[in-house]
C-alpha cells in the first residue's frame, strides 16, 4: 500500500486526526462503480414497475371485455324460449365460449401477475446485493484512511526500506508485518502513542 499522506513526526494529534492516508484511488473506483450498478437497479425496478402498471391496466381491459361478452351471452340466452332450436344452440354455444375465453384471460392475468413479482424480485436482490458491494467498497475505502484513536504525539518508528532502516515517507509502500515490525498493521509499523 501506497502512502499519499502521513501525520507529522512529533506533532500533536487529537481522537480523529488523521495520521496516515493510502492510496484509496482503487477503492474508490470500486466504489462509484458498484454506486452505478446500484443506481442502475434503482432505475430498472421503476421501469419494471411502470411496465407492470401498464400490463395490468391492459389485462383489466381484457378481464373486463370478457366480462361483458359472458353478460352479453347471458342476456341472449334469455331470448332462447322465442327463438328457433338453431338459434338457441348458437346462443348456448356463445355463452360457453364467453365463459372459457374469461376462465382463461383470468387465468393468464394470474399467471402474468406470478411472473411480474418474480421478475421485480429478481432486480431487488441484485439491487440489494448492489448496495451493499457498494457499501462494502465505501468502508473499505475510509479503511485506507487511518485516523488517531486518541490524544498523543506521533512518533515514527523506524521500517525496513531500501536496503537499510529508515522513518516511513509519503510515497513509501508500506506492507503488513514487515521483518523490521511486530505488528501486522502498517499503522503499528509506522505509529507510536504516547
Amino acid at each position: 500500500m501506497v502512502l499519499t499522506r502521513l501525520a507529522r513526526p512529533g506533532g500533536e494529534v487529537k481522537p480523529g486526526d488523521l495520521l496516515a492516508e493510502f492510496d484509496r484511488q482503487q477503492q474508490l473506483k470500486v466504489a462509484l462503480e458498484r454506486e452505478g450498478e446500484f443506481l442502475n437497479l434503482v432505475e430498472q425496478i421503476k421501469k419494471k414497475q411502470a411496465d407492470q402498471v401498464a400490463a395490468r391496466a391492459q389485462d383489466e381491459t381484457q378481464l373486463e371485455a370478457a366480462r361483458n361478452a359472458v353478460e352479453t351471452a347471458n342476456l341472449e340466452m334469455r331470448k332462447n324460449e322465442v327463438l328457433s332450436r338453431i338459434d338457441a344452440e348458437k346462443n348456448r354455444q356463445n355463452l360457453e365460449e364467453a365463459k372459457a375465453r374469461l376462465a382463461q384471460v383470468e387465468e393468464t392475468a394470474t399467471r402474468k401477475r406470478e411472473g411480474e413479482r418474480a421478475d421485480l424480485r429478481i432486480l431487488e436482490i441484485r439491487r440489494d446485493r448492489a448496495r451493499q458491494a457498494m457499501h462494502h467498497a465505501k468502508a473499505n475505502a475510509d479503511k485506507m484512511r487511518v485516523v488517531a484513536p486518541l490524544h498523543g504525539l506521533v512518533v515514527l518508528n523506524a521500517i525496513w526500506k531500501g536496503g537499510n532502516m529508515g522513518e516511513v515517507e509519503e510515497g513509501d509502500q508500506v506492507w503488513p508485518a514487515r521483518p523490521s515490525c511486530r505488528s501486522s498493521t502498517p499503522l503499528r509499523c509506522a505509529f507510536a502513542f504516547l
